[in-house]
């Protein structure tokens, strides 16, 4: 089949009579070509003929899909999967799958029935459709299925999801290959009443990338008590916390918790509950092989500014501590950070210093510092060469003349990325799930 033909994409809102033409043609191609498949389709239809379409795309031609993207407004999981039994033909070659539909629940199982080749499935619930379907049954599905990425992303009230989709086939040993998982915006309440809660990982022996960003009751303290019995060797972990409400020292955790986390090379704890002695301790129990460390927006980090501090008995960030016990850092972010100002920045000069470290990202965007504290940062001078250089500078919205910016790229940072109007940290899509 032509490359043209290879990743299809329709127009938004697409009506039944252009999307059947664009088959038409698809169809054609496929008759003269050697290749019988077509690597992706996107398909979000206008709302009126959203059944007519999929009718056409899965049931009246013949063609081996290898990916579906589908945005769905009226037609709910169960309504998809009930089109697809009438002609499975055409999904069983299909390993990605991204799904925007409402979602019945108790029917996640059936999506693996039906597509048993997903490689990579993306589901993102419009709306929780009405709940009509018996309990789950896993008894049709093989002991074994190929799923290697799981997103579950909800952008919506989480109080409309008591229950995270495929929590209970998660805690089967069905995903032996499973890589990567990515739950956004559920509520994790629902497993600390289970007496099964530390099942939910304990069977993905191949779990390498975690991201759990936007979860309600899903502090640190509750991720450790259900990770802590995995089988597996985390190489990337992103806990983003919905809420704050007090510090986390993690002082009831033993070593053995972090075994899963001892093969970190990447920790983002971005607006995180964590203060700085338990990050610590995060790092001295699977800190060894950490390359990026995210800490920026955690309220209870603290650094020195130079004030009379009347937190006397907080502990404040100490770089030497994290450099000790990640010695492989590379990326540092501490965007939006408690209390970070000029006098931190030149506190930290003499610890790059004197541990020779030079970094591949600096992110000390979205705080209040300033040309003068850079140029402490980096000790500029003309006579002197650089003793503290950075790849990559990011300093979004912060005070600083474009003057300093020209100085320090070059001699003292590659690329230094500076937008002062910037409004805030999180991207949607970007570097993060959550729209804002």
């Amino acid at each position: 089949m032509p490359e043209l033909f290879q990743d299809i994409r329709f127009r938004n809102a697409v009506t039944f009579k252009d999307m059947a033409m664009g088959m038409q043609r698809i169809v054609q191609a496929n008759k003269h070509s050697h290749s019988k498949s077509v690597r992706m389709v996107k398909l979000r239809p206008h709302l009126l003929d959203e059944r007519a379409c999929l009718n056409t795309l899965l049931n009246r031609v013949t063609i081996n899909y290898r990916g579906l993207n589908l945005g769905l407004n009226s037609t709910s999981l169960g309504d998809l999967l009930t089109i697809i039994e009438k002609d499975k033909s055409n999904v069983q070659g299909v390993q990605r799958l991204r799904l925007i539909c409402p979602l019945d629940t108790n029917l996640e199982w059936k999506v693996f029935e039906l597509i048993p080749n997903l490689h990579t499935l993306e589901l993102i619930p419009s709306r929780m459709a009405p709940e009509k379907n018996k309990p789950p049954t896993t008894e049709g599905l093989p002991a074994s299925l190929p799923l290697r990425v799981l997103s579950l992303i909800h952008s919506g009230n989480i109080a409309a999801h008591p229950t995270i989709p495929f929590c209970n086939l998660l805690k089967t040993n069905r995903f032996p290959n499973l890589a990567a998982v990515t739950i956004v915006g559920y509520d994790f309440s629902c497993l600390r009443q289970n007496a099964t809660s530390d099942l939910m990982f304990k069977n993905l022996p191949q779990l390498k990338h975690l991201i759990l960003e936007n979860n309600k009751s899903l502090n640190w303290d509750e991720f450790l008590q259900i990770f802590q019995s995995s089988g597996c060797e985390l190489e990337s972990l992103s806990l983003r916390e919905d809420r704050v409400d007090g510090a986390s020292h993690l002082r009831d955790f033993g070593s053995e918790t972090f075994r899963p986390l001892k093969h970190l090379k990447q920790l983002d704890v971005t607006g995180s509950s964590l203060s700085f002695q338990g990050l610590m301790k995060v790092l001295r129990n699977c800190g060894s092989l950490v390359e990026s460390l995210y800490i920026g927006h955690c309220q209870h980090i603290w650094f020195k500014n130079g004030t009379f501090n009347q937190l006397s008995t907080t502990r404040f960030f100490e770089l030497d501590s994290v450099l000790e016990h990640a010695p492989r850092l590379r990326q540092l972010y501490l965007n939006q950070s408690s209390d970070l100002n000029n006098y931190t920045l030149k506190m930290l000069h003499p610890v790059f210093k004197e541990k020779k470290r030079e970094l591949d990202v600096l992110d000390v965007s979205f705080n209040l510092i300033t040309g003068i504290g850079l140029a402490d940062l980096f000790c500029v001078s003309k006579r002197n060469e650089p003793t503290f250089r950075v790849k990559k500078l990011v300093i979004d919205a912060c005070d600083v003349s474009l003057e300093i910016v020209k100085l320090l790229e070059g001699r003292y940072c590659d690329v230094v990325q500076y937008q002062p109007q910037k409004v805030r940290w999180k991207e949607f899509g970007v570097n993060s799930y959550v729209p804002m």
